[in-house]
C-alpha cells in the first residue's frame, strides 16, 4: 500500500481528515503523522530545518441533526453538513509542538464522500468540553459567527482542503463547526469509517 504525501490511509485503505500545520522553527523539529482509524503512527526526525510540517489527526468528530435533536451518532462514518435537513460537522483536534516557532499555515484536509455543491464553512467553536460520545443538537457548543473558512462545489471521492491559519496560530485544543447554507448536503469521512 502506496501512502502519498498530503493524506493519510486508515484500516483497508479507508480515509479520514487530518488538520496540518506548517511552522518555521529552529534545529531539529519532530514531524509527526498520524494515521486515522488507530491505524498507527509515524514519526520522523528532520534537521536541521527551516520550515517543517506537523500532522494531527482529528481526537473527536460528530455529526448532530436538527431533525433528530437529542440523538448522538458517536458512531457515524459519514459526517453530513446540510442546510435541508440541517445537519452539522464538528471536529477536535490538539495542536502540539510548535513551541519556539512561528506558524505560517494551517489546512483541514476531508475527505469527500458525497458531491455537494458546496463543501460547507467552517467556524470556530471556543468551547472545547464537547465530547463525541454524548454531543447532540441539543447540547452542541455554540460557533462563533465568522467564517474561518469554506468551500464551493466538492466533488465524489475527492480531498478538500480548508484554509485554518485565521484560527490556529500554536498549541492548544481547537473545536470547529461546519455548516452548509445548501440544501445539496457533503458528506465526509469520519474517523469511524472502517
Amino acid at each position: 500500500m502506496r501512502v502519498d504525501p498530503g493524506f493519510a490511509l486508515g484500516k483497508n485503505g479507508t480515509k479520514g481528515h487530518r488538520f496540518s500545520r506548517s511552522f518555521v522553527g529552529r534545529g531539529w523539529i519532530s514531524l509527526v503523522s498520524v494515521l486515522f482509524l488507530v491505524a498507527g503512527t509515524i514519526s520522523l526526525i528532520a534537521g536541521p530545518a527551516e520550515a517543517a510540517t506537523l500532522t494531527f489527526s482529528t481526537t473527536a468528530d460528530a455529526v448532530v441533526k436538527r431533525d433528530s435533536p437529542t440523538i448522538n451518532f458517536r458512531t457515524a462514518t459519514g459526517l453530513k453538513a446540510d442546510n435541508s435537513p440541517v445537519e452539522m460537522i464538528f471536529l477536535k483536534l490538539t495542536v502540539t509542538g510548535t513551541a519556539g516557532s512561528t506558524v505560517t499555515g494551517a489546512k483541514l484536509r476531508l475527505f469527500a464522500t458525497d458531491p455537494s455543491n458546496s463543501g460547507g464553512q467552517v467556524r470556530r467553536v471556543l468551547n472545547n468540553s464537547w465530547s463525541e460520545n454524548t454531543i447532540t443538537f441539543n447540547n452542541a457548543p455554540v460557533a462563533e459567527t465568522p467564517i474561518v473558512a469554506s468551500r464551493g462545489a466538492v466533488a465524489d471521492n475527492t480531498y478538500v482542503e480548508f484554509d485554518l491559519f485565521g484560527a490556529i496560530k500554536g498549541d492548544g485544543t481547537y473545536s470547529f463547526r461546519i455548516s452548509n447554507t445548501s440544501s445539496d448536503g457533503v458528506i465526509y469521512s469520519s474517523k469511524e469509517t472502517s
